[in-house]
Parts: structure tokens; C-alpha cells; sequence
């Protein structure tokens, strides 16, 4: 069902037009499939998500890994001067 070789054709695109304080989840079961080695015992592998950080980077997007949810975050923050001025958005 998933490419074992990374993210699934378009989903570069999908991250690339997020919209800033949108966000895309990831459970780990697919993380795993993405960005091997994957988890083992429950954790996920560090060299799994540095390539998922990377990935969002290319795709001008952030990463966070959220353990206790077990799901990796794909996200983008507003511009500075927007965050700055206090803005919703």
C-alpha cells in the first residue's frame, strides 16, 4: 500500500503547500515504511527521523516527532513578522 522508499509520489507537493500552523501527521507504522530503519521495541530509529527532518526541510516544512502520540509532525510555522505582530495566522 506505502513505497518502502520514502513518502508516496505527491506527497512533497502536499508539504510544499501547506499553509503556516498546518500541520500533517504521520503515525509511526508509516513513518517506518518512509524513513527505515523505522522503530524497534516502540522507539522510533534516530536515523529514521533525522531522514523524516530532513525530508520536511526539502519540502520547506519542519518535522517534530511526537512520542507519546506515536506520530511524526510535518509542519511550517508563519513568517517572523507575522509570529512577531501578534498574528492569528
Amino acid at each position: 500500500m506505502y513505497p518502502e522508499d520514502g513518502p508516496p509520489e505527491g506527497f512533497r507537493e502536499m508539504l510544499g503547500n501547506l499553509l503556516p500552523r498546518i500541520a500533517m501527521h504521520v503515525p509511526d507504522d508509516i513513518l517506518q515504511l518512509w524513513f527505515p530503519p523505522g522503530a524497534a521495541a516502540g522507539i522510533m530509529d534516530a536515523a529514521a527521523l533525522t531522514a523524516a527532518r530532513a525530508y520536511g526541510a526539502k519540502c520547506g516544512c519542519g518535522f517534530s516527532y511526537l512520542s507519546d502520540r506515536g506520530e511524526g509532525v510535518f509542519h511550517k510555522d508563519p513568517p517572523k513578522e507575522i509570529r512577531t505582530a501578534g498574528s492569528l495566522i
